[in-house]
């Protein structure tokens, strides 16, 4: 997998890892492109990886291809779930995730969940920021009748 250039520990990075739906990305651009915070006033900060050696990489790949970089908390993919349903939900990623010392909650899979791309930067920031942990965010995404996160 090519190299996720550096940036800021704010910033959301999604890799695109599907590129039938070229509406669908336009799409999920825009809702990262929007201010962000309680009143709309933060501005958004995105890496988006749009590059075809990324297309069909497993979730494995991903993380062993950005687990070096000290400033990935998370990591977002956009893959043919993503490209196929109405709400876009991205693939959040846990690159910290330590499959011998998981995170000690009850959910089938603590490494990962969807979210909605207008929430990625809130959970982004609350990971850099060490207010919250992966698990908590995976744990409200998993409890959502549809598995996503949604805040």
């Amino acid at each position: 997998m090519p190299e996720i250039e550096p940036h800021h520990a704010y910033t959301v990075v999604v890799i695109r890892t599907d590129h039938t739906n070229d509406a669908a990305w336009t799409d999920v651009m825009a809702e990262l492109a929007k201010p962000w915070g309680p009143a709309d006033d933060r501005p958004a900060i995105v890496l988006l990886v749009d590059d075809p050696a990324w297309a069909d990489a497993e979730p494995d790949d991903i993380v062993a291809a950005a687990r070096h970089d000290a400033h990935t908390f998370v990591l977002f993919v956009a893959d043919p779930h993503t490209m196929g349903c109405d709400d876009h939900a991205l693939l959040a990623l846990d690159p910290r995730y330590d499959e011998e010392d998981p995170d000690p909650i009850d959910i089938a899979s603590p490494r990962a969940f969807r979210i909605l791309p207008a929430a990625t930067h809130n959970v982004q920031a609350n990971l850099a920021d060490a207010n919250l942990f992966f698990a908590e965010f995976a744990r409200v995404a998993h409890a959502d009748p549809d598995g996503v996160l949604r805040c």
